[in-house]
């Protein structure tokens, strides 16, 4: 926690030229034990008429809907501004915080302080500006492949191809769009040409999250799905139903199953004809998602990859379940 908030002075007066020097909050003693575990509090006291921070410190990477809750608590016990420091965020977090006004400071990231104005977030860009640029469906499931796997982040282009079941040409440009976002090199050895990331599973993952797009293209709900169809096209269990495997959350009321695209379009006239297509949900129907790449990983059984599954629910509103989905997250990187 010393590090953090060193960070966040640091941050401060490179950024804003205010110079702080937070000290612990008196305060903090008559607060209850839950909030007092959670965080920690320093008082910090800009000069210039600028209203007073209370940082509260995260302790344990709370939901934005309980930080919210948190910080209405806190509000009756004083009046300085209270800011939410944290080492480092999702942007589905970051934008839940900004949607609930809620001030924070990410030392060498972002610092949003509504109160004063102020709503600084840097870029990670590289020569070529493609920080803006969604991933081709090829080079995301790559790199979320090499992710996803224990084994250090590297491989060969030949053994991407043939593992993820694409033409090495398509390889090629995955390899060089990776690249180009300064998350990976590229070096050839003898004739084979070998991607390396860069950094560590989780600052990459905070880099490229903009980047990665939802790898579910539509839904369609189905009757008459039978376990021939679901053995012989190898669907995966996706959706709320895979985040049910591995969550607290209980089974959603229409099972949900991952089919790649083209494969929905390949078997239309084969084994999905007997799969009647209808508008909506009901008793007994499946929820089918239409995806942009394989819809397992190598070596994967039943469920969808943890990453991809968070992409597929990162835009929804409930609350549990972005609670569930954080924690998968967590536990899958870090």
């Amino acid at each position: 926690m010393g590090e953090l908030l060193n960070d966040f002075t640091k941050y401060l007066c490179e950024v804003l030229a205010m110079n702080v020097e937070p000290e612990p909050w008196e305060g903090e003693a008559v607060l209850p034990l839950y909030l007092r575990e959670q965080y920690q509090f320093h008082q910090a006291k800009p000069a210039g008429g600028v209203r007073s921070f209370l940082l509260c410190i995260d302790r344990a990477e709370q939901t934005p809907a309980l930080i919210e809750k948190n910080f209405m608590q806190l509000s009756t016990k004083t009046q300085d501004a209270l800011v939410y420091v944290r080492q480092s965020i999702t942007s589905y977090d970051r934008k839940r915080l900004i949607e609930r006004k809620i001030p924070f400071v990410i030392p060498g990231s972002q610092m949003y302080l509504p109160f004063v104005g102020i709503d600084l977030r840097e870029r990670y860009t590289d020569n070529r500006n493609r920080s803006e640029i969604a991933f081709s469906p090829a080079a995301q499931y790559l790199v979320l492949y090499l992710l996803d796997n224990p084994a250090p982040m590297e491989i060969n282009q030949s053994n991407a191809a043939r593992l993820l079941g694409y033409q090495n040409m398509t390889m090629v440009r995955a390899f060089r769009e990776i690249e180009s976002t300064g998350i990976g090199s590229t070096e050839k050895v003898g004739k084979e040409k070998y991607l390396r990331i860069l950094d560590t599973r989780r600052n990459v993952w905070e880099r490229i999250e903009p980047q990665l797009q939802n790898p579910v293209m539509r839904r369609v709900y189905v009757r008459g799905l039978d376990q021939q169809v679901i053995s012989e096209l190898e669907l995966a269990i996706a959706g709320e139903s895979a985040l049910a495997r591995v969550s607290m959350l209980n089974e959603p009321r229409v099972p949900v199953w991952a089919i790649q695209s083209k494969t929905w379009q390949s078997q239309k006239g084969g084994l999905l004809r007997k799969l009647q297509e209808i508008p909506y949900a009901e008793v007994g129907s499946a929820e089918f998602e239409l995806w942009r790449y394989p819809v397992q990983m190598p070596g994967q059984k039943e469920t969808v990859d943890p990453l991809s599954l968070y992409l597929s629910l990162r835009e929804r509103t409930d609350e549990r379940l972005q609670d569930a989905i954080s924690k998968l997250l967590e536990k899958t990187l870090w």
